[in-house]
């Protein structure tokens, strides 16, 4: 993992628009109550791009959630078929 972490986009949009505001205006806002989350870092969340797991935790303070509960959490699924291939290749 390189520190960084990839958020539910629909969640973050959907939040901001309840709360009235525009990312610009979300931005201001955050910089008012010392919630450390740019314009930039806004963008990239809510266009699906990986953002610092710091940055998550902004976000989950500025929505009263938990990170958990934004994060998209993605899982590894192995086949039987990859076990036995990696099993045979490795007798």
């Amino acid at each position: 993992m390189n520190g960084r972490v990839q958020l539910n986009t629909h969640y973050l949009v959907l939040s901001r628009r309840d709360l009235g505001f525009s990312q610009e205006k979300l931005a201001n806002y955050c910089r008012s109550k010392n919630i450390l989350i740019s314009l930039a870092s806004i963008k990239r969340a809510e266009t699906g791009k990986p953002v610092l797991y710091r940055t998550a935790g902004e976000f989950a303070k500025l929505y009263n959630v938990t990170i958990n509960e934004i994060i998209i959490q993605i899982c590894l699924v192995t086949t039987y078929k990859d076990l036995s291939d990696k099993m045979i290749k490795s007798c």
